[in-house]
């Protein structure tokens, strides 16, 4: 199939005729597109004659990956053109500005018409007030990252975006020989599967954090602090320390999830000595040619709840602080604001959520950063009223590994994307796995039943370690 065109047939995807195919549109492209003599980017989009897998063989490794499988959506990015990182409450303002600065000198190219522009990466962890993540976690407070080479699918269009930085005298060629590099690196990691199925872990738990008990005494005063008036809601988490007889690898812990959590956000984003990953069933906000929209979850059962979620009024009233929160987040930067007046049931192979779309009209010129600053953190991850229920986490201690709770995403250029709330996760060093989990603590909870919520939502990634 030649180069221009856009359909990608699914067939067995063939590392060398790709290279080859990007050789000769990298060559066609930097023989006729200048190179800016200022400082700016550079980023050229070619199609790909067959579609990338929604899910790797391998290679997710120090990489940035997110894919959507149920909607044929995938990005999976390898080395680094730029990066901007913040910390502390103006964090996501200070992303944004960096994005419009990078915006206005972004030269973006598209020959083919994929109509997949390029996109850098977004992460952030809970807590604005931490500052750059050190020790363990190995990852900053909150970082956009553009990466050099990203492949993309959406439905059956695959392409790739290569992106550089130009100014201080960059040549073509300096540009094609760094754009040639990394996509040997990445089709290598791609096709290198190891040649044999990954054999299931042994894995072992090593601690708690907090303990058991301690976390559901702290339940209980949370419980305590809400009937007396001074909250509303508190999500309490904890964490599970898991050691296995071999590193874990995060592309077969991935593929071990994607058949059953395919509905789900799948993401994995690796550092120098560390990856986080998991598949989150939580989208914070999606921002499409202005068009808005959140899918709130609050309010959890187990999978064979049938209907009583929705005849439970504790849950029904830990939802609806959320909704409300979601709305009155969005009302001062959106128009046609809509929701469901009752929410639905969400059924994922695990658990049943309570689930309402929010969706509206963003207004002239808000951006996703704009969005994610008015939602994040919303009462599904922190609590109500937030700075009430912050207080009083941070008083209790309740400390979460690397981004879990925080987002990941992804970014246009013009502004656009989407984020999802980092749950369902395990931070990986070495053989080690730490699983984190919450659960929303409002009057009527119960401690011990809360505390068993939050083992449900640690087994599918429990599962997947144990065969990854």
């Amino acid at each position: 199939m030649p180069l221009h065109s856009t359909k990608t047939p699914t067939r067995l995807f063939d590392a060398p005729l790709v290279l080859a195919e990007l050789k000769r549109g990298i060559a066609k492209f930097l023989a006729t597109a200048p190179v800016r003599p200022d400082e700016g980017f550079l980023s050229l989009t070619l199609p790909l004659s067959m579609q990338i897998p929604l899910v790797p063989e391998s290679g997710l490794e120090k990489c940035r990956y997110l894919a959507d499988p149920s909607e044929g959506r995938a990005l999976l990015g390898f080395g680094s053109a730029q990066w901007w990182r913040a910390a502390g409450p103006g964090r996501f303002a200070k992303l944004g500005q960096f994005l419009l600065r990078a915006a206005q000198v972004w030269e973006c190219h598209d020959p083919y018409a994929t109509g997949l522009p390029p996109r850098a990466f977004l992460g952030y962890a809970f807590d604005a007030g931490r500052g750059p993540l050190t020790g363990p976690d190995l990852l900053p407070n909150a970082e956009i990252r553009v990466p050099l080479l990203l492949l993309q699918r959406l439905g059956d269009v695959s392409a790739v975006t290569f992106t550089a930085g130009t100014g201080h005298g960059t040549q073509p060629e300096e540009i094609a020989k760094t754009w040639t590099g990394v996509a040997v690196r990445a089709l290598k990691a791609l096709t290198n599967s190891g040649g044999s199925a990954v054999p299931r872990s042994s894995v072992r738990r090593i601690t708690a954090e907090p303990e058991d008990t301690v976390w559901i005494r702290r339940a209980g005063r949370a419980i305590e602090a809400i009937r007396a008036g001074r909250l509303e809601k508190v999500v309490l988490t904890r964490r599970m320390v898991m050691a296995a007889d071999r590193e874990f690898e995060p592309t077969p812990i991935l593929r071990r999830l994607e058949p059953l959590h395919g509905d789900c956000t799948l993401f994995s984003f690796s550092g120098n000595a560390m990856t986080i990953l998991g598949a989150t069933p939580e989208r914070l906000v999606r921002l499409s040619n202005g068009h808005v929209r959140s899918d709130v979850l609050a309010g959890t059962h187990p999978p064979s709840g049938g209907n009583r979620l929705l005849e439970s009024p504790k849950d029904i009233h830990e939802h609806r602080l959320v909704v409300d929160a979601v709305l009155s987040g969005l009302t001062p930067v959106c128009s046609q604001l809509t929701s469901p007046t009752e929410p639905r049931i969400r059924n994922l192979s695990s658990l049943q959520h309570l689930w309402t779309p929010v969706e509206g009209r963003a207004r002239s010129g808000v951006t996703l950063l704009d969005l994610v600053a008015r939602l994040h953190p919303t009462p599904a991850v922190g609590g109500s009223p937030h700075r009430v229920a912050m207080d009083w986490l941070a008083r209790e201690g309740d400390c979460r590994l690397g981004w879990y709770t925080g987002g990941v995403g992804w970014v246009s250029p013009d502004g656009d994307g989407e984020v999802s709330v980092v749950l369902r996760c395990a931070v990986l060093t070495g053989n080690r796995a730490t699983l984190s989990a919450g659960a929303g603590i409002v009057a009527d909870s119960d401690p011990k039943t809360e505390w068993q919520e939050t083992e449900l939502k640690m087994r599918p990634m429990l599962d997947a370690l144990e065969g990854g």
